[in-house]
């Protein structure tokens, strides 16, 4: 069985207040199926004579299940199966967490009210004050020059600023200037003031070292052979000191390059000659080689004029035979005439 499909406008209600198309009634709607549907259905949409009053709609019911609407409902009213829109009563609240905060501040609100009143904050104040600090940490007095360096930065970089060598400094630069200044104020105090920037500076938290904890030390023994028996003596001292430095030098001596022996040299000297003489037999060699190019060249050249001579004697010979036999023919003709 064919679904029933209808254009109609409806109310507020979802109650049909006109129909344009019922496939039940009109075939030529029927024949064109959901497509054809949908296709009337937007053109009745932005048909400018279908006018619709306030708070109607038009809506494309299949089955009258609402599938297609004009104008679309507004987020939150959806309109269900039959056309009708969602109440207040089935929608979900936008933020639990604010109404459960809403309800909790209401409930506080008649606490108060009633007389009620929250308990004091002293117990937690006294766990926080019997809470034990942290053993990682310990309070040392400030280094005397940071402490220093604290007290007068102030002074010192405001000095800086009005300094004309440096009103075109970069901040980080004016910084290095103003501690490379306070160290050199520092430098310069007496041990007298030094001593009460120490005395009056105060305790910090600084992280404890690692330690060893409560055990002894270990002693290293002594064995008797290694104590001294005897007390210093300065001249075997220097004495020793003198012999190791003398055989320090030999060794030295030892290590450095030998100069070479006769027939070292004799050696050298034959390898030399030798390359010279193989450079001489190269350079005799690529001589002789290159005046047998030349040689060669100059007999091709004296092949190739020989050859153009020849070649233009023969043509002289044959423009003279021509010439000859057409002057013998020009004189049969004339003795013939």
């Amino acid at each position: 069985m064919s679904s029933i499909m209808r254009i109609v406008v409806q109310d507020v209600d979802g109650k049909t207040v006109q129909t344009y198309h019922d496939s039940a009634t009109d075939a030529a709607f029927r024949s064109g199926g959901y497509s054809g549907a949908r296709k009337a259905f937007a053109t009745k949409k932005f048909d400018s004579n279908c006018k619709l009053e306030k708070d109607h709609v038009l809506v494309l019911l299949v089955d009258d299940v609402a599938k297609l609407s004009h104008p679309e409902p507004k987020k939150g009213k959806k309109r269900a199966a039959g056309g009708t829109p969602k109440t207040k009563a089935e929608a979900k609240p936008k933020n639990a967490t604010a109404e459960k905060a809403k309800s909790s501040a209401t409930a506080e609100k008649a606490k108060s009210e009633a007389g009620w009143t929250p308990p004091a904050d002293d117990a937690d104040d006294d766990a926080d004050d019997e809470a034990p600090a942290d053993a990682s940490y310990e309070m040392k007095p400030m280094n005397p020059y940071l402490y220093f360096a604290k007290t007068k930065r102030a002074e010192v970089r405001a000095e800086v600023d009005a300094d004309p060598a440096h009103a075109d400094a970069a901040g980080k630069d004016r910084n290095k200037e103003a501690t490379r200044r306070l160290g050199a104020l520092w430098k310069a105090l007496e041990d007298e003031e030094k001593a009460r920037y120490k005395a009056e500076a105060p305790l910090t938290k600084h992280k404890k070292r690692k330690s060893s904890g409560n055990k002894p030390r270990r002693r290293v023994a002594v064995a008797e052979d290694d104590e001294p028996s005897a007390p210093f003596d300065a001249a075997a001292a220097e004495a020793e000191y003198l012999a190791a430095t003398a055989a320090a030098a030999n060794e030295e001596a030892d290590q450095a390059p030998r100069p070479p022996t006769n027939e070292e040299l004799e050696e050298l000297a034959a390898q030399e000659d030798a390359r010279k003489r193989r450079e001489e037999i190269e350079r005799a060699v690529q001589a002789e080689t290159e005046a047998a190019d030349a040689e060669a060249a100059a007999a091709r050249e004296a092949l190739d004029e020989k050859l153009r001579s020849r070649f233009a004697s023969d043509k002289a010979r044959r423009e003279l035979a021509a010439r000859a036999t057409l002057a013998a023919l020009r004189a049969g003709s004339d003795s013939d005439s």
